[in-house]
């Protein structure tokens, strides 16, 4: 396989939880500001954890021995339980605060840290993968928004249950990974 198409697979693939998480909340009746804020900010952070990962590199994950799949699932349980309480509060918009909003796109992208760590044996454009990270996060963060939006409207307020459970199942599946 060429460089490129090495890129764009690993880009893909580190996509694919941003993906699921934002399929998962944008179910939820969040505001517009949240949803822009969360994808460019798992753009962002999709572009610099691998620059910090190949700066850093293995030192860092031996001494904090950092698990990205717990702590995903560890948030998404508790995003999940949140959003139940909140809809049993009220029928509005439910607001993510900032601190919620930074944690879930950093909690996303942490695969992103662990892939620059070995970057340099994906490509020597290390920039332009770094670049095609945070492109496509932020694509797949999008489709995961739009798909959500489809069927909010095709099946109205099922799909804050919906949402919940997929929240909490998610959550689960990450802390027994």
């Amino acid at each position: 396989m060429n460089e490129l198409t090495n890129i764009l697979l690993v880009s893909i693939a580190l996509s694919m939880d941003t993906f699921s998480v934002a399929l998962s909340i944008g179910t939820l009746r969040l505001r517009k500001i949240d949803k822009l804020i969360f994808t460019l900010l798992v753009g962002l952070f999709h572009f610099l954890m691998p620059y910090f990962g190949n700066m850093l590199g293995t030192t860092l994950i031996s001494i904090f021995k950092i698990n990205a799949h717990h702590l995903l699932g560890g948030l998404l349980l508790i995003l999940g339980i949140r959003c139940y309480i909140e809809t049993k509060e009220t029928n509005d918009f439910i607001s993510l605060n900032i601190i919620s909003i930074i944690l879930l796109a950093i909690s996303v992208s942490l695969d992103s840290f662990t892939t620059g760590i070995g970057i340099k044996a994906i490509s020597k454009h290390i920039m332009v993968a770094m670049l095609l990270f945070s492109i496509i996060s932020s694509l797949f963060t999008i489709t995961g928004f739009k798909i959500s939006n489809i069927a909010k409207n095709k099946l109205g307020d099922k799909t804050r249950i919906i949402s919940i459970g997929m929240l909490i199942t998610l959550g689960g599946y990450y802390l027994c990974q």
